[in-house]
């Protein structure tokens, strides 16, 4: 467990316009949300609240995991390696041992509802350095290499998100 102090929250976050994936993060520093911003190639704006945002473009970070409870990984970025982030994660695919280096990745997702309503979702998903990808679903399409079988009555849905 690390002593450092939560710095912020870190979000999947998908382009309005052309819903291309990125991240957010949401911090209380000016100062932290434009260093940020520069290291990781982002655009840092004021939000709600007294705190700053900053979106980072693609859908990869590089990280250091540090722990994880509760459904909530605790992670710094390589762009800002003194601010602790936290993330919410639907499931812990990772190393029991941390801290360990990896990737967090923007997974995209597509589901179709029994009315036949199409919609594209985000999950957090980290890999640890040098280990393969992996699916954090059990039945549902994703976006690993490999994993292609596509449910037919999604299909369409992915123009969305290409």
């Amino acid at each position: 467990m690390s002593a450092r102090s939560e710095a912020g929250l870190l979000a999947p976050w998908a382009s309005p316009s052309d819903c291309s994936p990125g991240w957010e993060v949401t911090v209380g520093s000016r100062l932290l949300a434009d260093a940020i911003a520069a290291q990781a190639g982002g655009d840092a704006r004021h939000a709600d609240g007294g705190r700053w945002r900053v979106v980072i473009p693609g859908t990869d970070l590089a990280v250091t995991a540090l722990d994880v409870s509760d459904g909530t990984l605790r992670c710094t970025l390589a762009a800002a390696p003194d601010a602790v982030l936290a993330v919410r994660l639907p499931r812990w695919n990772g190393p029991d041992d941390l801290p360990a280096h990896g990737t967090l990745t923007n997974r995209r997702r597509f589901f179709q509802t029994r009315m036949g309503n199409r919609y594209l979702t985000s999950a957090p998903v980290f890999t640890a350095a040098g280990a393969a990808p992996s699916c954090n679903h059990s039945s549902t399409p994703c976006n690993v290499p490999g994993h292609e079988a596509v449910n037919p009555a999604i299909e369409p849905a992915r123009g969305l998100a290409s």
